[in-house]
């Protein structure tokens, strides 16, 4: 299993970049990285655009083929990458996820190997397709529903075999894409 920490997105709401925003004098990605290699990771990849700043960090970077897809240029180039892999991903704006959080989720889905995702949802239920297990199989999926332009994650995982499961943590679904939301996560 590889995983893929997503940064390729505009942050148009957040009016910088979510990837390089600091937490104790470390980027988001630069955190998340720490966080999944303590998970027990070796292959960590950071997708994100070839004109982002995140590629002077000196992460491995695998750069996204098209542009204004949104998280299914990421999966889609981790895909190609390697496409008989599994792959955990993870958005760059999870700023309370753990190690834990992450061991977790992967301890579950090798549990039930024969889901095509295993993700986290939200306590409405809603799925969190950004913090998940990618088989290839559900990959092969998300590239064809790319080429009819259909390209939202939650659409794939509506096709799928999906094993939901609770965090065990309120704190680790905060997503930060604003700047309010980002100012409560870091006071």
């Amino acid at each position: 299993m590889k995983a893929l920490i997503l940064a390729g997105g505009e942050s148009s709401r957040m009016k910088t970049d979510k990837a390089l925003l600091k937490q104790a004098g470390v980027t988001l990605v630069e955190r998340l990285w720490i966080e999944i290699k303590k998970a027990g990771f070796d292959d960590i990849y950071v997708s994100t655009t070839a004109k982002s700043q995140v590629n002077e960090l000196g992460l491995r970077i695998l750069h996204d083929d098209v542009i204004q897809m949104g998280p299914a240029a990421g999966l889609l180039r981790a895909f190609r990458e390697n496409p008989e892999t599994l792959w955990f991903v993870i958005a760059c704006d999870f700023p309370l996820a753990k190690a834990t959080d992450i061991a977790f989720l992967v301890e579950r889905h090798r549990k039930n190997e024969n889901v095509d995702i295993t993700c986290y949802a939200h306590s409405d239920g809603t799925p969190e397709p950004l913090f998940a297990i990618w088989t290839p199989n559900a990959l092969r999926r998300v590239k064809m529903n790319a080429a009819v332009g259909m390209t939202g994650p939650s659409k794939t995982i509506s096709e799928m075999e999906v094993q939901f499961l609770r965090p065990r943590h309120s704190g680790v679904l905060v997503n930060t894409n604003t700047p309010a939301e980002w100012t409560n996560v870091s006071s």
